[in-house]
């Protein structure tokens, strides 16, 4: 795909196919702004696999930090995370993407039932799941809230753009939030 004259590459794909995908713009030599969807975006699964030197470059987005990079070593969520994770799934890959998406979606989930209270009914759980407000998650980026509406269940309306430097990723731009109509 070209865009304004330069070769653009969307990789909306898994972390296995993402990898191989990586591994075959080096093979060819071609090298187009490498835009990689947020799932494929691991460096665990994903650009370590593929090479972290033909990595470098690649641009994805977040809304999560990513408990691999050293900004974040001090950080309360990322330590409870890493808590959670010795305790509850120690064989687990601590620095994979997927597991701290997991542990957010858990947290979300946690905050809809007290929400709830003591009225556990589909109907006030769906009231509650969408009259989320201003929630932050703890492994959520600086900034990133969640908020959901009537009309409007979406959570992950707000991201930040990221770049890969050959080691780790690298945040850069303000959050961006897509305000426009769900569905």
């Amino acid at each position: 795909m070209k865009s304004m004259g330069v070769d653009l590459f969307f990789d909306a794909s898994t972390p296995k196919f993402a990898a191989q995908a990586i591994k075959k713009l080096a093979d060819l030599g071609w090298t187009p702004v490498h835009i990689l969807d947020i799932n494929a975006s691991p460096v665990s699964a994903t650009l370590k696999p593929a090479g972290l030197d033909i990595s470098k470059g690649i641009i994805s987005t977040n809304y999560g930090k990513d408990p691999g990079d050293p900004q974040w070593k001090d950080d309360p969520g990322v330590k409870a995370f890493f808590a959670f994770m010795d305790k509850y799934f120690p064989e687990g890959d601590k620095l994979n993407t997927i597991n701290t998406y997991a542990y957010s979606v858990a947290e979300l989930l946690v905050q809809v039932l007290k929400q709830c209270g003591d009225d556990l009914t589909r109907e006030n759980v769906m009231k509650q799941v969408a009259n989320i407000k201003g929630y932050t998650p703890s492994l959520a980026l600086p900034g990133i809230k969640i908020n959901t509406g009537p009309n409007d269940y979406r959570v992950n309306k707000q991201m930040q753009m990221m770049k890969f430097n050959g080691e780790r990723w690298e945040l850069f731009g303000p959050i961006i939030e897509d305000t426009g109509p769900s569905g």
